[in-house]
């Protein structure tokens, strides 16, 4: 003879109730919510839905109802805690944005004032074309016009070389044409014995003006003595093209000394 179901006493079948696995997932995953940042805080609601709507039609045989809706209770919590969480941030983020003024950056350069002993410092680097040194003051250095121009009138004197100031700029066809003529052997030739300072206008326009080597055309070439003064100058008004076979000559008779006949004005370009 089989078991039979345990009966009530008025005959109806009863099965055991258990928990809704729903109701039980609903409630870990909203307790869950409240520590991740609401991310299992939808599942939750959903679940806790679910669960009380199938206990409910259950008649009895689901139970969980309890933690069904504790589930969505916490869900909601999570889920309400971090999108609060989040306004507050992004507020806060614009507010400091809003807040913190601009901030510009300035280089201000160090300035280490050389040692007295020192000798003047020079620009780095003359260019040597050939048996020519060419040499740029330079208008950021420690030395002044007169010390730089002086030390390299010292250097020349001491090579036995002839310095010649020229002016210049950095735009300047006439100067960059001349400039690329200095490798040509008869430039080389007139120029054996010549140390060139190149001097921009636009750089010690006050120096140059203030020692009378500052004319309205360039370039201009100017022979100094000890004094750092002119005691001979010559423009590209001399010649006609700036090439060698015109240049040359003139540069020959301007260093030696012996260049008489000069034009009347000046055809360099204008500053």
């Amino acid at each position: 003879m089989g078991h039979e179901p345990p009966r009530h006493s008025w005959g109806v079948y009863r099965h055991e109730a258990h928990a809704d696995t729903r109701a039980v997932l609903s409630l870990v995953l909203g307790l869950a919510s409240i520590v991740t940042c609401g991310l299992t805080g939808v599942p939750a609601v959903a679940l806790g839905f679910s669960a009380r709507q199938a206990i409910a039609r259950s008649g009895g045989v689901l139970r969980g109802a309890t933690m069904a809706s504790w589930g969505i209770a916490t869900g909601i919590a999570g889920t309400t805690i971090a999108a609060v969480g989040m306004v507050v941030f992004v507020i806060g983020m614009a507010l400091s944005a809003r807040a913190t003024p601009a901030r510009h950056l300035v280089f201000v350069p160090s300035e280490e004032p050389a040692a007295a002993s020192s000798p003047p410092s020079l620009p780095a680097g003359p260019t040597i074309i050939g048996s020519i040194r060419v040499v740029d003051l330079d208008p950021d250095g420690h030395a002044t016009f007169h010390e730089q121009l002086a030390a390299e009138y010292r250097r020349a004197e001491s090579a036995h070389q002839l310095l010649v100031l020229m002016t210049n700029k950095k735009e300047c066809g006439v100067c960059d044409e001349i400039a690329s003529s200095l490798s040509d052997a008869r430039m080389q030739a007139a120029l054996a014995n010549v140390d060139i300072v190149r001097v921009d206008v636009e750089d010690f326009a006050a120096e140059l003006h203030a020692d009378g080597m500052l004319e309205d055309t360039l370039p201009w070439f100017y022979k100094v003595d000890a004094t750092l003064r002119p005691v001979d100058a010559i423009s590209a008004g001399e010649w006609d093209d700036n090439i060698p076979q015109n240049m040359a000559p003139i540069f020959r008779a301007f260093i030696a000394g012996t260049l008489r006949a000069r034009r009347d004005s000046a055809q360099g370009t204008s500053l």
